[in-house]
């Protein structure tokens, strides 16, 4: 795996909605099966995305100048993006409300494992964290089967909050319940402290990394 793609998996895998969700479905039965289709609209709309940027990039390949240009731009404003947000979270330090998990949309109640699939496509389009793991995955320059390889093992990683308390609830159903309302509760408390260094170190990186791609 392309070690400098790793981190922005992990910040891309920072998604406290997904947490309630994952409680909410794991609360009422058939509790498996409704995590099943969540994840697998999750899956489809991740690493459809993925692989549909991947092409794009391997696109402007052919004008590595241009490509070059428009990647350190990109990487400059979306740095400067980050930045700023790490700096708003600090200036003002937010705090998550408690989701109602009771007062789910009737739309999606009613559609059922239609509309859990369509809520798991939906809240999962690529973050910009993801979208710079698959710039590092090409910038690799291996050949393409190894980039989609690791375009699917990015994409295992952006998804865990939905893959791990699936796996653990066949073994320990209460624990894993209690477990995510942990941490459930943990990333309520800290969201301001995790999403400030997680911007501004991610920020920081990018405009660095899209200044070096300028220069050359």
């Amino acid at each position: 795996m392309v070690p400098a793609a790793i981190p922005f998996a992990l910040a891309a895998a920072f998604f406290p909605a997904a947490v309630a969700v994952m409680l909410w479905l794991l609360a009422t039965p058939p509790r498996v099966r409704r995590g099943v289709v969540y994840l697998a609209g999750a899956a489809t709309s991740t690493v459809g995305s993925g692989l549909v940027i991947l092409a794009l990039l391997h696109g402007v390949q052919s004008a590595p100048g241009r490509r070059a240009s428009i990647e350190g731009t990109v990487q400059i404003i979306l740095g400067g993006a980050f930045i700023l947000f790490a700096a708003g979270l600090v200036i003002r330090r937010p705090r998550l409300a408690p989701p109602d998990t009771a007062s789910a949309p009737r739309e999606l109640r009613r559609g059922g494992y239609i509309g859990i699939f369509l809520l798991g496509l939906a809240m999962w389009t690529p973050s910009f964290a993801y979208v710079v793991a698959i710039d590092l995955i090409v910038d690799s320059r291996r050949g393409v089967p190894a980039q989609i390889a690791n375009l699917l093992l990015v994409s295992v990683l952006v998804l865990a909050p939905i893959e791990v308390p699936l796996l653990l609830y066949g073994l320990a159903p209460r624990a894993v319940i209690a477990f995510v309302t942990r941490i459930e509760l943990l990333v309520r408390r800290y969201f301001w402290q995790l999403g400030t260094i997680t911007a501004g170190v991610g920020g920081t990186y990018l405009v660095i990394r899209g200044w070096l791609e300028l220069s050359h």
